[in-house]
């Protein structure tokens, strides 16, 4: 429920597509439920199990990893139905490496993608849903600082507090 995952969650609701937010922060899974989040997982909830129950335990058409974290990306196999897929789109460092159950991927025949260019009709579609209001993203905002404050804004994110600042010169 950062700011990449919020804004899938913002496109994804505006295609009308139910989704499951997961996060280790209470404060940013209550901006998610705000956004319309069908549910929300947090900390110390199963994950898997909170997805097994809201699919009759098939599992979710699509899992969006939006963390980076080695471990997010080799669970998010757990949450898809078979024929199910993943976009890693938080990106790792180099030279991470992950594993999967070759079973699952290739008998379950899951579809693994990642994500990381975008094209300039990318930027179009996603400046013209923004300008005309089709996505509403004012729950990023968390709060705003003058720009001398940037190092309490800064330090206020890296604490796991809020989403994004707005610094106003």
């Amino acid at each position: 429920a950062g700011p990449i995952g919020l804004m899938h969650l913002a496109y994804l609701n505006m295609r009308g597509i139910k989704v499951i937010v997961s996060d280790i922060y209470e404060d940013r899974l209550s901006v998610a439920k705000k956004m319309g989040a069908e549910q929300v997982a947090g900390p110390f909830q199963n994950v898997e199990k909170l997805v097994m129950e809201a699919t009759d335990n098939l599992g979710a058409d699509m899992a969006i990893e939006c963390t980076g974290r080695e471990n997010v990306w080799e669970e998010s196999v757990n949450y898809v139905r078979r024929g199910g897929a993943v976009v890693l789109f938080g990106g790792c460092p180099g030279g991470t490496r992950v594993s999967y159950d070759s079973y699952r991927l290739h008998y379950d025949e899951l579809t693994i993608t990642g994500s990381f260019h975008y094209t300039p009709q990318d930027v179009k579609n996603a400046y013209d849903m923004l300008t005309e209001k089709k996505v509403d993203l004012s729950a990023l905002i968390s709060g705003e600082f003058p720009l001398q404050s940037i190092e309490k804004a800064f330090n206020l994110l890296k604490e796991g507090r809020g989403i994004k600042y707005a610094l106003k010169p």
